[in-house]
């Protein structure tokens, strides 16, 4: 289930969470939501670069069960944490 504790607990503003909320107060989220489909899907690493770019992201995320296709570490983020649950990397 997803939620905005990220947001709270990390005070910054995040790209998608809490789409319940979301789609109850009327935002856009489809495309939110085919933006991350679109990241976690591509394998070029430049163009994975391009996309985290053009959306002024600085950390990516996720649960490991749902990774990204492209090899992570051939693109401009690095890990800042990782368990056999959760991943989290930075924009450099």
């Amino acid at each position: 289930y997803d939620t905005a504790y990220i947001s709270a607990i990390s005070e910054r503003v995040t790209f998608l969470a809490d789409d319940e909320q979301v789609t109850i107060l009327g935002y856009d989220l489809d495309s939110r939501l085919n933006f991350q489909k679109q990241i976690f899907s591509l394998t070029d690493p430049a163009l994975f670069n391009s996309f985290i770019e053009k959306q002024k992201i600085d950390y990516l995320y996720f649960p490991t069960q749902v990774r990204p296709k492209v090899n992570l570490k051939l693109t401009s983020l690095h890990q800042v944490f990782g368990n056999d649950q959760v991943e989290i990397w930075s924009v450099h």
